[in-house]
């Protein structure tokens, strides 16, 4: 089950020759995760595209 959507909305991102650096991505709840956390946990809380943090991440390649 995808847990988060990422969005690039807000992202930086720098493409090198062997890697790629995003910083600042969103991440966003998915219907299956937000469906999930509310049901485990008896709650209503949660709700797709609810913005859960950012992430960073640098590939390499």
């Amino acid at each position: 089950m995808p847990v988060f959507k990422l969005d690039l909305t807000t992202a930086h991102v720098r493409l090198g020759e062997h890697k790629a650096q995003a910083t600042d991505v969103t991440l966003k709840l998915t219907e299956e995760a937000a469906g999930a956390l509310n049901t485990t946990l008896k709650t209503k809380v949660f709700s797709t595209g609810l913005t859960v943090g950012t992430a960073d991440t640098q590939p390499t390649f």
